[in-house]
């Protein structure tokens, strides 16, 4: 799976959970993860349930697929 850029923050799915990536700020500019949802009504939360404020938001996500039974 490709990842997508969240470009200008905009509204990349809706009601899904995706893995996000942010690029680090630090010389190493390694990722860090996360899995967010996105909501119908453009909302975004953490595994908290927590609102993700537009400033926080990822740099990159991946729909999270569910597994397939062989």
């Amino acid at each position: 799976m490709a990842w997508s850029k969240v470009e200008g923050k905009a509204k990349p799915h809706y009601g899904v959970m995706l893995l996000c990536a942010w690029k680090a700020t630090t010389k190493s500019g390694s990722y860090f993860y996360d899995v967010l949802t996105h909501w119908p009504d453009g909302t975004w939360t953490d595994d908290a349930d927590d609102v993700v404020e537009q400033d926080e938001l990822p740099d990159y996500w991946q729909a999270i697929s569910p597994p397939v039974d062989a």
